[in-house]
């Protein structure tokens, strides 16, 4: 988690530079989002996350059937904690898989 959140803050000042560069301004910038969405499928189950990134916050978000909850650090900890527990996904595993 430590390295988690100056990565996350980093992507969202390359993006953000990457618009800047192809010539796009921001009106707000401080309000500008980055998201990430990941996705973890197994046994015919499908687990989808969202991160939000704005300048001040990190919000994460379990979205399902196109609605989506906000849930906190220690929420996510123990929802995936759970998943680890009470399934045969090895959560650590896939989510070293994403990028």
């Amino acid at each position: 988690m430590f390295e988690f959140i100056p990565a996350i803050r980093k992507d969202r000042r390359d993006e953000i530079n990457g618009y800047k560069s192809d010539g796009i301004g921001f009106v707000k910038e401080n309000e500008y989002k980055l998201v990430e969405r990941i996705s973890i499928s197994k046994n015919q189950n499908c687990y989808d996350f969202e991160v939000r990134v704005d300048f001040k916050e990190i919000k994460f978000y379990i979205i399902k059937n196109n609605g989506c909850i906000y849930l906190s650090l220690y929420e996510i900890y123990i929802l995936l904690n759970n998943i680890n527990l009470n399934s045969d996904i090895d959560i650590v595993e896939e989510l070293k898989k994403i990028k």
